[in-house]
């Protein structure tokens, strides 16, 4: 073969190298720019809503959302509904695990009480007693049964919908998410999952439903102040009549406060007197008893001495007789 011909296919050769080298780089690139657009696609509408959702080519979104792509976003699920129901036992688990009262309060305020669908759910949540918080309760029935803002919500972003109702069902669950998120790392997941779009929508639209609630807030304010204003005076008489009252009472009590004192005082003089007289009377009875054993002596001494009397009395008229006897003897 002649040098032309070697140097003929030496060029060859490296062309062939090059033209491999350029359509791999070319395919390389061309992946990297498809995964740069599909993130940025997923970046702004989120991931796909269930297993079912596909893109314009008939593809199954879910599937383009591998393991990889998912650390990218910052997410650990490959649909929407499974980053809800996730979201969904987390907060039922911590709401049913609280104990009743403030901790239980505590776990609704935080996660239930954004759900709120108008004034009145928002005012029995934040404004319920801690006693009323507690497992089978009448609120807690209504704020976590079927119908209540809870479960409402979930259940509206978990049930199946056909695929012309997917941006619906994008709103609802961006709604569920994005008001029961607490943490950054929740509003940073959330954001990850439902994408920018409809993460702005849920933070309009919760900005417009709290909006809409002030109005009737300020008009609840306005009717309790003229409230306050009506019983303001009422109240005011009532407390001035009522201190008037103290102070008479408190006069009463320091004229009676007075009284004790005197009488205790008395009462102490008394007690003295009692004291005194107590110790006369064991004197009196000491001598009494005394005197009482001297007059038993002095009786037996006397009822011994007209015995002795007696005998000889008795002695006396026996002599007497014997004396006369003899005399009449004569």
């Amino acid at each position: 073969m002649s040098t032309f011909g070697k140097a003929l296919i030496g060029v060859n050769v490296v062309l062939a190298f090059a033209f491999v080298f350029l359509a791999a780089t070319d395919y390389s690139r061309r992946r990297g720019w498809e995964n740069l657009i599909l993130q940025q696609d997923l970046t702004i509408n989120g991931l796909a809503i269930d297993e079912d959702e596909k893109d314009a080519e008939g593809q199954l979104i879910y599937q383009l959302a591998g393991k990889n792509m998912q650390q990218q976003l910052g997410v650990t699920t490959s649909t929407q509904v499974e980053e809800l129901r996730k979201r969904h036992d987390q907060i039922k688990s911590a709401i049913d695990g609280a104990a009743d009262g403030a901790a239980k309060k505590a776990e609704v305020v935080k996660y239930v009480l954004p759900l709120a669908r108008n004034t009145v759910e928002y005012y029995l949540i934040a404004t319920g007693n801690d006693a009323e918080f507690a497992a089978q309760s009448p609120l807690m029935t209504k704020v976590m049964g079927q119908d209540g803002p809870f479960e409402s919500a979930f259940g509206a972003g978990n049930k199946p919908a056909k695929s012309n109702a997917y941006d619906v069902r994008r709103e609802v669950i961006a709604f569920f998410l994005f008001n029961t998120s607490v943490e950054p790392a929740d509003y940073q997941r959330t954001l990850g999952v439902v994408g920018l779009a409809a993460y702005a929508r849920a933070l309009e639209g919760q900005t417009v439903r709290l909006a809409n609630m002030v109005p009737e807030v300020a008009h609840d304010i306005g009717g309790d102040r003229t409230a306050f204003l009506a019983n303001h005076r009422a109240l005011v008489e009532q407390i001035v009549d009522l201190d008037r009252k103290l102070r008479g009472l408190q006069e009463l009590l320091a004229k009676h406060e007075e009284q004790l004192s005197h009488y205790q005082t008395l009462r102490a003089a008394r007690a003295q007197d009692v004291q005194d007289l107590t110790k006369r009377i064991a004197e009196t009875k000491a001598a009494a008893e005394k005197a009482l054993a001297v007059q038993t002596d002095l009786e037996k001494q006397l009822f011994a001495t007209d015995k002795q009397v007696a005998d000889v009395k008795q002695k006396n008229e026996g002599l007497d007789r014997e004396i006369k006897t003899k005399e009449l003897g004569h």
